[in-house]
């Protein structure tokens, strides 16, 4: 009788070992599927992580993009002063063409002027200027160059002698520039060359040329 017990507590012992062995290994194999779930997740959250960083810079890139491409238009105001006349005007420009940091850039101005001497005149301006762009974060300051013409009409009574005539004049000129970034959405400039004008009244001309500084603000938008 004794016999039959231990045998019976001995099947039933190594019953026990072998149900808590298994027990132990499918613990053990779902403590490691736990494990690469964990990885799995923490690897799609770091790819995908990365693919925001990606979709943020390239957001950042074409904000920037798109801010540079707001300084395309420009209204000026300036003044002059030459040997001859003094004088002032407005004018809107825009890029004719970029490439780089190159830009040929079109002015189109009204213009007005006159001496001590007369009542003065007022005109159309076209003008033309290759150079840098007119605004940069990178250069503050940057430099072209500009050729004008201008068609100007209007009347002149000499103080010295009353008398009054009607005229049309041209005017051709060049020099060379700097815009200088003083606000976010503002140059300030400063201009030096020389121009030509033919003034012409009946059969009369009169021509003169001379040097001419200019300045003024520009406005960007």
């Amino acid at each position: 009788m004794t016999k039959i017990i231990q045998t019976i507590f001995l099947v039933l012992f190594i019953s026990l070992l072998s149900t808590t062995s298994s027990y132990a290994d499918n613990k053990s194999e779902k403590t490691r599927n736990n494990i690469d779930d964990l990885n799995n997740i923490n690897n799609d959250q770091n790819i995908s992580t990365a693919t925001k960083t990606i979709d943020v810079d390239k957001n950042n890139e074409t904000n920037l993009k798109q801010k540079m491409k707001e300084y395309r238009f420009a209204i000026s105001l300036n003044g002059f002063l030459d040997l001859h006349y003094t004088g002032g005007g407005v004018d809107f420009s825009f890029p004719i063409y970029r490439k780089g940091l190159f830009e040929i850039r079109n002015f189109i101005g009204i213009v007005g002027q006159g001496d001590m001497e007369s009542e003065g005149f007022g005109g159309v301006s076209e003008k033309i200027s290759f150079g840098f762009p007119i605004k940069s974060s990178k250069y503050p300051v940057t430099p072209y160059s500009f050729m004008f013409f201008d068609v100007g009409y209007g009347g002149e009574r000499r103080i010295s002698t009353g008398a009054f005539r009607s005229l049309v004049s041209y005017t051709v000129g060049g020099g060379a520039g700097i815009n200088i970034s003083v606000l976010k959405y503002s140059t300030y400039f400063v201009e030096i060359g020389g121009y030509a004008t033919l003034k012409v009244w009946g059969e009369n001309i009169d021509k003169h040329s001379s040097g001419r500084i200019s300045t003024g603000f520009r406005y960007m938008f």
